[in-house]
């Protein structure tokens, strides 16, 4: 077991309620949740509003989860909350959930707090799938690049008469997005 930490009922709920603010729209839109485990604090990120709590425990890593338990996570019985975790999976009290774990933070991405949708973009071609997974932001990744391959799809079919293919666009847009913070 890597970690083992613990959280009043009064900081799990206060933050948790914090958070739920956040999960606005269609569960599918959600973020993933983050949990960051650090000596003596837990943070918890979600949809780009992040909770800090006081803990007592042991171990450090990270957590990641489908944001669609958000909703759940406040009915977890017990006066106090126990985090601990086993391999690919959080137990919080007597709850399992399944998780991405690592046992250090492999990135320190940012995003504003109202990212566009280049912004969002732009990560695709500056991480790795596997560091945006670690980072929480797959889902809005990923909504990133299929609202981009539709997009392209459509800008093909209005200039066929140019001539133009969808991997011309692409490096257009690659040149566009990567080299725009050097022009």
């Amino acid at each position: 077991m890597t970690i083992d930490y613990e959280v009043s009922m009064k900081q799990w709920l206060d933050g948790l309620k914090l958070l739920g603010k956040f999960a606005k729209g269609k569960p599918n839109t959600w973020s993933d949740i983050v949990f960051e485990f650090d000596v003596q604090e837990l943070k918890v990120s979600f949809n780009g509003c992040t909770t800090t709590m006081s803990v007592v425990g042991t171990g450090q890593g990270r957590a990641i989860m489908s944001g669609r338990i958000i909703k759940a996570l406040p009915q977890v019985p017990g006066s106090t909350i126990r985090l601990q975790q086993n391999g690919d999976m959080i137990q919080i009290n007597s709850v399992s959930y399944s998780c991405l774990w690592s046992s250090n933070d492999q990135s320190n991405i940012t995003l504003p707090l109202n990212p566009s949708f280049i912004d969002v973009l732009r990560l695709t071609y500056l991480h790795s799938k596997d560091t945006l997974t670690h980072a929480g932001l797959s889902s809005k990744t990923d909504e990133a690049l299929a609202r981009k391959d539709k997009l392209i799809a459509q800008a093909v079919d209005i200039l066929k008469p140019l001539d133009l293919t969808a991997e011309d666009l692409e490096k257009l847009l690659v040149q566009k997005i990567i080299l725009a913070d050097e022009i």
